[in-house]
């Protein structure tokens, strides 16, 4: 641990980020002594000594203009997450026990991501689309068939009428279609035409 007080020229902002700097860390680490990691010290004369190149007084306050805030904001969010991670560790143990019931809350778990395997398909869509890592590598398909959705999607992009993908793709339904449409439209906010 170093305690470090700036002479009037040079702010703090300015010294914690010099000081934070692998060009200063490097300085450090090679005139550490001891035997192990964790017991190695650099000696206050070996610190002391240390040469450093100090901006100018103008240019050291506009740094601390534009990075002070930056730091604020890095500081706020540290506490953020402490906290948040406090509460998760209160409130987990209490989920998993089921002392706390959250199955009456209103909880949109639509966008949640698949752990593994698969593309994820918004909930609204799992009646008509599929994703199964051992169908075309996972790619949405049209549920109960290996058609997929990019596949669909490209032949409406290629001037194929609805009528036309049904014509030649018995299999399938409108429905299947619109859900196409929807999937993108999810993915990418481009309008559905139904």
């Amino acid at each position: 641990f170093l305690i470090l007080k700036p002479k009037l020229s040079i702010n703090c902002v300015f010294l914690f980020n010099l000081c934070r700097s692998t060009e200063f860390s490097s300085k450090f680490a090679v005139r550490a002594l001891g035997t192990s990691h964790s017991h190695q010290r650099v000696s206050p004369a070996d610190f002391l000594n240390l040469s450093i190149l100090i901006p100018t007084e103008s240019l050291l306050n506009s740094f601390h203009e534009k990075v002070s805030p930056m730091m604020d904001i890095c500081n706020t969010l540290r506490l953020k997450n402490t906290n948040l991670r406090q509460t998760r560790d209160l409130l987990l143990p209490k989920l998993i026990s089921g002392e706390l019931d959250v199955s009456d809350l209103d909880i949109d778990t639509d966008e949640i991501q698949p752990k593994k395997g698969g593309i994820h398909i918004p909930n609204s869509l799992k009646d008509r689309l599929h994703s199964d890592e051992k169908i075309l590598g996972g790619k949405p398909v049209i549920r109960g068939t290996r058609l997929a959705v990019e596949f669909i999607l490209e032949l409406l992009e290629h001037g194929w009428s609805k009528e036309q993908v049904l014509e030649n793709y018995p299999s399938i339904e409108r429905k299947d279609i619109v859900a196409c449409l929807a999937y993108q439209q999810k993915a990418t906010d481009a309008p559905v035409s139904g």
